[in-house]
């Protein structure tokens, strides 16, 4: 436009001549590249593009798939009459796994809280009353006698399969439970056949790998099957019963014939461990959030009041009264708890160190058979709390859960529940087999997430609200 035509409305209104109306705006007609991509994203109608892995990533995925296929297809091989091969069985996998850890799953409350107490065991061994013969080192099997060595790898080892197996893929999940499914529903089988005919299978393996066995301890090695199955048989079955079907019948027979089984041969720990379970399955599938917050609470009473129901005329005292008809295992384990409390009550903060209660020979035998209060003994209030601490955050992890999938959550609070009641009445806290049998059913339970699709996480203010309560 030259000058005079700008000039032009301030002219015309000085003459007094009619302004010419504005000029409108140009309209843009054409498109815009960035425009466009900008629109289509906001808009959500871009379609999606495929993920396409690096090789890399893809053998990552696929050798995961098959560290976990493996694990599946070699435990109920274990679970009958070979227990103490889940040791080996947990830590090769945890080698095979090291270098297929997932970036996000490197670091955990869980594993942080298990590393200070893996501290405070190797550095109690420096107050220790227990000194292991360092003469009989020699040979590479009594290297085993050395706990805070084995715990470092353990820890290591169980961590990263742990880690690992969270990221296997759905398919692979599913094969690998149902394969677990009906390999523990054979054992279930096979271990009442063998009730019946007097351990004959069990003895004709032994005969046939020119090993010998007794009678009473092939069945005695039989029984041992109950404990991985009071563990394993929430999460299997709850994988069973949401196939559908004929897989719930499997279902209800393993869970039967394990309670079944265990009340046969008459092993007190598995048999009390899936009544436990059970309770604890049906209390968070009816009840809830409150249900979830009561296990905690007896957890966490269990782990710090322990010592206190065994010293002086505790509960101790009530039960031994009746020892006269209880069995000689019961009364023993009377006798070895209320002495461990005194010990407590000698060195109630630090304790007597790692290893302590294999100091006490005809008193304690290796272990007091109780969880808190070899760690009570062992690692004192300190190590106590950490335990404590530890199981508290499994139960907020059971509740974040249950947000999502509350059947899901109920099988996680039975096997926990489980886990404590053997602890509370066998093993020793130490105990590599028993460790391994831990981190193996929290594998179980992460491939069981994969197979089933969750709702969305809660949100933040969710997550906040439940650990505040």
């Amino acid at each position: 436009m030259s000058r005079p035509d700008r000039l032009a409305p301030l002219t015309a209104g000085m003459t007094g001549a009619p302004a010419a109306p504005p000029e409108d705006p140009p309209v843009w007609t054409g498109s815009s590249p960035t425009l466009d991509a900008l629109e289509t994203e906001l808009r959500g109608t871009a379609d999606p593009v495929p993920y396409s892995p690096s090789p890399l990533t893809r053998f990552a995925m696929t050798w995961r798939d098959t560290v976990w296929l493996t694990l599946m297809f070699l435990t109920p091989l274990l679970t009958y009459g070979g227990n103490l091969g889940f040791s080996v069985l947990m830590a090769a996998a945890g080698l095979a796994s090291l270098a297929v850890v997932p970036p996000e799953r490197r670091r955990s409350v869980g594993m942080a809280l298990l590393f200070g107490l893996l501290l405070l065991a190797c550095a109690s061994s420096a107050w220790s009353v227990w000194r292991p013969d360092l003469a009989r080192l020699d040979k590479p099997r009594n290297i085993q006698g050395l706990t805070a060595f084995k715990l470092v790898f353990q820890l290591a080892l169980y961590g990263s399969v742990v880690a690992a197996m969270v990221a296997v893929r759905r398919a692979a999940a599913k094969l690998g439970l149902t394969v677990l499914a009906v390999g523990l529903a054979l054992v279930v089988a096979v271990v009442m056949i063998e009730f019946v005919g007097s351990e004959r299978i069990y003895l004709g393996i032994k005969a046939a790998l020119h090993q010998t066995a007794r009678p009473d301890l092939a069945r005695r090695n039989i029984a041992r099957a109950f404990y991985p199955l009071a563990l394993l048989v929430w999460p299997v079955g709850l994988h069973l019963w949401r196939q559908g079907g004929r897989w719930r019948a499997l279902a209800v027979f393993l869970l039967v014939g394990s309670m079944g089984g265990a009340g046969a041969f008459r092993v007190d720990a598995p048999f009390l461990a899936l009544v436990a379970g059970g309770v604890a399955v049906a209390a968070v599938l009816r009840f809830g959030r409150p249900a979830v917050i009561g296990g905690m609470a007896a957890t966490i009473a269990y782990v710090l009041l322990a010592p206190l129901a065994f010293v002086g005329h505790g509960a101790a005292g009530l039960a031994a009264s009746g020892s006269a008809v209880a069995k000689a295992s019961w009364g023993a384990r009377l006798d070895i708890w209320r002495f461990t409390a005194g010990l407590i009550e000698q060195r109630p903060f630090l304790g007597w160190g790692l290893d302590a209660s294999r100091s006490f020979p005809g008193l304690i035998p290796l272990h007091p058979h109780d969880a808190a209060l070899q760690i009570w003994l062992e690692l004192g209030a300190v190590g106590a709390g950490l335990v404590a601490t530890f199981f508290a955050w499994m139960f907020v992890r059971i509740e974040l859960l249950r947000l999502r999938d509350p059947p899901l959550a109920a099988a996680a609070a039975g096997s926990l529940c489980g886990y404590l009641v053997i602890g509370a009445l066998s093993f020793g806290v130490w105990q590599e087999w028993w460790l391994a049998l831990g981190a193996l059913t929290l594998v179980v339970f992460a491939a069981l997430r994969n197979a089933r699709r969750l709702r969305r996480p809660a949100s933040p203010a969710d997550q906040f609200a439940v650990i505040s309560g």
